[in-house]
């Protein structure tokens, strides 16, 4: 596949037999596009999975999956300015133990690195791991920093004039400032 493509993969054991679960979705890089023949200098293709065959994308559905990769969430997008230590590890295993995951005591034995990819977090070869912006949101101490204004204010208003005011301002990740927004609430 052209763009290189990295799927993600887990082996389980799941009632005494070994599996591994391919899980495959939609990449920063779509469309991607495989040989339709052999050999150097193979023509390439798009396909699409209609029911259970694959065909090449012609026409309107190539345009489609063409006008797909204008439309990566905001969330899901890499951030360029970011690096993959921006993440911070006591914040993803309190959220994971928060969460009764079990992905919290596996994250104990595996890589950052591989944590990351797991959660969806990060993305990219091990060359250039670079977290998502929902992985900075939410497991970075200080969001405001890749984010202009990711805070939230709230204005109390004293009187009917609005003359008499005042704000609170709740930093930190994004669940944080949500608990402690509505607490103040």
């Amino acid at each position: 596949m052209s763009p290189t493509y990295f799927p993600i993969t887990q082996p389980y054991v799941l009632q005494d037999q070994h599996i591994l679960v391919l899980w495959c979705p939609a990449g920063d890089s779509r469309p991607y596009s495989a040989p339709v023949t052999q050999g150097k200098g193979a023509q390439r293709a798009h396909y699409v999975r209609i029911g259970s065959r694959s065909v090449v994308a012609q026409g309107e559905q190539l345009r489609q999956l063409q006008e797909l990769a204008a439309r990566i969430p905001f969330d899901d997008r890499v951030n360029q300015r970011a690096t993959i230590h921006d993440l911070d590890l006591g914040l993803i295993q309190a959220h994971l133990q928060e969460v009764k995951s079990a992905l919290y005591e596996e994250s104990k034995a595996m890589s950052f690195a591989d944590l990351c990819r797991t959660m969806l977090i990060a993305k990219g070869a091990d060359e250039n791991l670079l977290p998502v912006n929902a992985g900075l949101l939410f497991f970075n101490p200080h969001p405001h920093k890749f984010f202009e204004r990711a805070w939230i204010e709230i204005v109390v208003h004293n009187d009917m004039t609005g003359k008499q005011f005042y704000e609170k301002k709740f930093e930190g990740p994004l669940h944080v400032q949500l608990r402690k927004a509505l607490s103040f609430i």
